[in-house]
């Protein structure tokens, strides 16, 4: 399983994004394996992180799309956050979430 990109950011202005949230970003979930792959997305702190959709299923050279949105107002002004990746095959991805709000 490989998850892309690396990382993401959201970076905004506290006043704009308090009226309104940040474009949703994507990530890509590919099986890299031989054998069909389940997965789970969490992240560290769901209050201000939704993942849709947060688990799949795909067949060896698959890949999906998934959408991760920012809700301002359950965010501190500077954090990290991980989403962690866990599959069927035992694999782990982390892919942190940086947000910046000024």
């Amino acid at each position: 399983m490989t998850v892309s990109p690396h990382s993401l950011s959201f970076t905004a202005s506290l006043v704009n994004c308090l009226l309104s949230n940040p474009p949703t970003q994507q990530l890509t979930v590919q099986n890299t394996g031989a054998g069909s792959l389940d997965w789970q997305a969490t992240p560290q702190d769901s209050t201000y992180l939704t993942i849709i959709p947060n688990t799949g299923h795909l067949d060896p050279g698959q890949q999906g799309t998934i959408s991760v949105s920012l809700i301002c107002q359950q965010v501190a002004v500077l954090t990290t956050d991980p989403i962690t990746f866990t599959s069927n095959g035992g694999g782990t991805v982390v892919v942190n979430v940086s947000i910046t709000l000024s």
